[in-house]
């Protein structure tokens, strides 16, 4: 059986931790909820794995240690894969990912 948390309580934890850690799992949030969107559709979905796959893949365009530019490549295209994913993160999208963000995470009020 489980009991109600104790609201009156200190946290043992920091206020302004809680408060990152909130913000966050809004975001990861905000990414789960995104890709699960009727709006995102297979074609910004493999955008954005494409460009984790390059990222994370050992040949680049650009060899990463050749020049401060090898990095360049890798940016552009986790930048392109992430202006295409964000089209898929509405106000419906973020509303859903910190509402579930706040009951997840309980941040106490007046706490310092």
């Amino acid at each position: 059986m489980h009991s109600k948390p104790n609201l009156n309580h200190r946290s043992a934890y920091p206020r302004w931790l809680l408060i990152g850690i909130r913000a966050l799992l809004a975001k990861l949030l905000t990414l789960y909820f995104a890709w699960h969107s009727p709006k995102c559709t297979a074609t910004y979905k493999l955008a954005l794995i494409a460009a984790l796959a390059y990222l994370l893949f050992p040949y680049d365009l650009i060899h990463d240690l050749a020049t401060s530019f090898g990095y360049a490549d890798d940016g552009t295209f986790m930048g392109a894969a992430i202006m295409t994913f964000s089209s898929c993160i509405d106000a419906r999208v973020k509303s859903l990912a910190k509402r579930k963000a706040q009951a997840i995470v309980y941040v106490p009020k007046g706490q310092r």
